[in-house]
């Protein structure tokens, strides 16, 4: 009894703002993910339209659509640099800005002037780059641990909202200048995450970094209620001065194996194939057989969904039934849906049949991925590393994994033209 006396006496009193501030953080960091996932997937929407107006072959699309990627790479790589002199929350806003800007100026690009389009769409990774790395950091260090895995997961889950957002827009501006409105609609939740950010709380780190020390109790005492809030502080203290591994260190031969792990997952992750299937849907839905534009955006509007849907079964099940058994599961049924896709292309050609079997497999792929390989590989890259060495690490395995989808998505259109 005297013990929770004296841990009710050192709870100090949580103001308001604070708690108010930290919804906003949630909603914040969500919102993130669904301007990453818009940014990445308009690409898929508007790919028929730029490929009409501005004349571009299989080769051309693919660099314009992998320009984003290109800067993501950039983005991505320089965010542990960055953290260093900005707090996470003013980063994120300063991302969002220049992601919102780029995708502004695309929609003012003329037609034909394919150099312009790639110069903004890089800005726009560049941007995407920083906000793929810092949000689900300031989203995890923002929640209450007790909810900290589900608000990271329902990040991948608002990536995956805003790639099918992205495709309805394919349906709704579906005339020949439809792609500068796509383009031009990635500003508006970058405005609505920078205005939720102004008003939003800054990372327990950058609070400690900063020196306010009393707005840190008072946000720790917010994020675990049924703390010590004086303990809690000490400990979250504690582990931020925990020195952090070199690159020598991180790389080297006691630490490799776990390193190595991690690349595998996240290189493997793009291997699959599907972000060339998320960006270049229309494409491929055309090539099988869905002659008309709108048909090959509805087709892909139905990826988005079960994408979205699949994700959820992720959210549900990854802690019940583990990761090794939904990878295994999901990996299975991606084999057998891509070795389908082929054989149907090799068999039976385009048109008809052919056309709603891809689909079916199409579909069957995305669900085992999102249910899979998707929120499992993130979950596990953030597992395997130890604390002395997880920004190092996660930040080239974010760099790995961002580089091995520029790669892939810069061949797969020039490779299905020879196929």
């Amino acid at each position: 009894m005297v013990d929770v006396l004296v841990a009710e006496r050192t709870k100090p009193e949580v103001p308001q703002a604070i708690r108010t501030g930290l919804r906003r953080s949630a909603v914040a960091g969500v919102l993130a993910g669904a301007v990453f996932g818009y940014a990445a997937g308009v690409i898929a929407a508007a790919g028929l339209q730029l490929t009409s107006q501005f004349n571009l072959s299989a080769a051309g699309m693919s660099i314009v659509a992998s320009a984003l990627l290109l800067g993501a790479l950039v983005g991505a790589s320089v965010v542990s640099r960055l953290e260093r002199g900005f707090p996470t929350r003013a980063l994120l806003a300063a991302a969002a800005m220049v992601a919102g800007s780029g995708a502004l100026l695309s929609a003012l690009v003329p037609a034909g002037a394919v150099d312009v389009l790639i110069a903004t769409r890089v800005l726009i990774g560049f941007g995407v780059g920083i906000i793929s790395v810092a949000a689900p950091r300031y989203l995890s260090e923002t929640s209450p641990s007790a909810v900290r895995g589900s608000r990271v997961a329902t990040f991948q889950l608002m990536i995956c909202v805003g790639f099918l957002a992205s495709y309805l827009s394919g349906l709704v501006f579906a005339g020949s200048d439809g792609w500068r409105l796509m383009f031009a609609l990635t500003a508006v939740p970058c405005v609505l995450l920078v205005a939720l950010l102004s008003r939003a709380v800054n990372t327990p780190t950058d609070l400690y970094r900063s020196g306010r020390r009393d707005e840190l109790s008072e946000v720790v005492a917010a994020l675990e209620p049924d703390r010590d809030a004086s303990a809690a502080t000490d400990e979250l203290v504690a582990g931020l001065n925990t020195p952090q591994l070199s690159w020598a260190e991180v790389v080297s031969t006691k630490r490799r194996r776990v390193l190595v792990l991690g690349l595998v997952f996240a290189v493997g992750q793009i291997l699959t194939g599907i972000n060339a299937i998320m960006y270049f849907a229309p494409q491929i839905f055309s090539d099988a057989g869905f002659t008309s534009a709108t048909a090959a955006i509805v087709a892909t509007i139905i990826v988005g969904v079960v994408n979205v849907l699949a994700t959820f079964v992720a959210i549900r099940y990854i802690d019940r039934f583990g990761r090794r058994p939904l990878l295994i599961v999901g990996l299975t049924i991606m084999v057998a849906s891509g070795l389908t896709i082929a054989l149907v292309s090799m068999t039976m050609g385009t048109g008809g049949a052919a056309g709603y079997i891809t689909l079916v497999a199409v579909l069957m792929f995305v669900a085992s991925f999102a249910m899979s390989m998707g929120p499992v590989t993130w979950v596990l890259i953030g597992e395997l590393f130890p604390p002395e060495m997880r920004d190092k690490a996660m930040s080239l395995a974010l760099s790995a994994n961002w580089g091995t989808n520029l790669v892939l998505s810069l061949a797969f259109l020039p490779l299905m033209q020879i196929v």
